[in-house]
C-alpha cells in the first residue's frame, strides 16, 4: 500500500511538472493557442502589454483575412471610436484605421494576410500602439515569437 502511494505521488508529480511550462506562460511572449470566443473555439495570436498583462493584442482569422484587435484595460469608453493610431516599430510607424468595438473593449482593424501593418508585427523587438491624438492608451508589447506565431495562424486561416 505505502509503495503503491509512493508511485501514485511520483507519477503526479512529473505530471504537474510537465504541465507547469504552459501553466506558468510567459504572456509578454507571442503564442498561438486555442481559445474559446464568441463565436466558438478558435487558434488566436496574442500577447500582453510590457507593463500590464490585462492589455492584450490578439490576432485571429476574419477571412478573407486577419481581425487584429488591441484590448487595453480601462474603464474608459470610446463609443464611435474610429479612426487611425499608430504602430510604431523599431524600424517603422503606420496607422491602421480602428473601430471600437465595446462589447469586448477592443479597438479592432481588420486586413488581408501580407498587409504592410500585420508584417511589421512580425519583425523587430517592440511595437507601441499609440493614439495621435492621446485619448486612447498606449502600451508596448515585445514581437518575441511573434512571427511564429502569425505565421501558425495564418496558415490556418487558409
Amino acid at each position: 500500500m505505502h509503495r503503491a502511494m509512493t508511485l501514485l505521488i511520483a507519477v503526479l508529480a512529473a505530471a504537474l511538472s510537465a504541465a507547469a511550462p504552459a501553466i506558468a506562460r510567459d504572456c509578454t511572449t507571442w503564442n498561438a493557442a486555442l481559445e474559446e470566443l464568441e463565436e466558438g473555439r478558435a487558434l488566436v495570436a496574442s500577447v500582453c502589454a510590457k507593463d500590464d498583462e490585462r492589455t492584450i493584442v490578439m490576432i485571429r482569422c476574419f477571412p478573407p483575412g486577419l481581425n487584429v484587435r488591441y484590448m487595453p484595460a480601462t474603464e474608459n469608453e470610446f463609443a464611435n471610436f474610429q479612426r487611425h493610431l499608430i504602430l510604431e516599430t523599431d524600424e517603422a510607424e503606420r496607422p491602421v484605421f480602428v473601430t471600437y468595438e465595446g462589447l469586448d473593449g477592443a479597438f479592432s482593424a481588420y486586413l488581408p494576410v501580407g498587409h504592410t501593418e500585420v508584417e511589421m508585427l512580425k519583425t523587430g523587438k517592440t511595437v507601441t500602439i499609440r493614439d495621435p491624438q492621446e485619448k486612447a492608451p498606449s502600451h508596448a508589447f515585445s514581437l518575441g515569437g511573434s512571427r511564429q506565431a502569425i505565421e501558425t495562424l495564418e496558415k490556418s486561416c487558409r
